[in-house]
């Protein structure tokens, strides 16, 4: 095996063991020693690579970060895709990414955690739907005067109040609200609108239809 290719895959067990660990134990009760064991390598390597918890963290944030802008990346440049669908498909594939990256750190009793997801977050995705709506600005879809500023706001109104966790009962009123602001500052018709978030509202797992059925 290549030798680059073996130390990421290294990285990557010492990643997804620490995780588990941290869910499942608690940040300060997982030792890097038992971080080492369940991925099944040596102490000295565990060191090499990363060289406290604190550490460890800031890695899987970041592996986080690549994988969300690859996901929005795409979507910048789908040409098959306008404006509006372009909007659509970045709530979409901010939310698929969120409720698979970052949302699971917070099941970890880490202080920051949640502070350090939506920085990371925010800073790392707003680009992306910035150059999104100067796209909408020279097609005349939208209006916005600062589209990085507005991105900025958006996703970090967004993220702390259409995250489920916040109260899902609160959901469909706060994104009604989101979507008013958001056409207003867009000058877009407030249908386009509810239509490219209709996916922040739709829940994270859906029943099955044998969960459905009366026992």
């Amino acid at each position: 095996m290549d030798r680059d290719l073996k130390a990421q895959k290294t990285r990557n067990a010492i990643l997804d063991s620490a995780i588990e660990l941290f869910i499942r134990e608690g940040f300060e009760r997982t030792s890097m020693d038992a971080i080492a064991l369940a991925a099944q390598v040596a102490k000295g390597t565990l060191y090499y690579h990363y060289d406290s918890k604190e550490g460890i963290v800031d890695a899987v944030v970041e592996r986080y970060a690549k994988t969300m802008e690859a996901r929005l990346s795409a979507v910048e440049n789908d040409r098959h895709l306008g404006f509006a669908g372009k909007l659509a498909a970045f709530s979409a594939a901010l939310k698929q990414v969120n409720s698979t990256t970052f949302s699971k750190l917070h099941h970890i009793r880490y202080i920051d955690i949640h502070d350090k997801t939506l920085t990371v977050m925010v800073q790392r995705s707003a680009p992306y739907l910035a150059r999104i709506l100067e796209q909408g600005n020279k097609g005349g879809d939208c209006r916005v005067a600062d589209p990085l500023g507005y991105a900025e706001i958006l996703l970090a109104a967004g993220h702390a109040l259409l995250d489920p966790e916040a109260g899902i009962e609160q959901l469909p009123r706060r994104l009604a609200a989101i979507s008013q602001m958001t056409a207003a500052a867009l000058g877009m018709d407030l249908r386009a609108i509810e239509q490219a978030y209709r996916p922040l509202g739709e829940p994270k797992h859906r029943p099955t239809k044998k969960a459905r059925k009366a026992p």
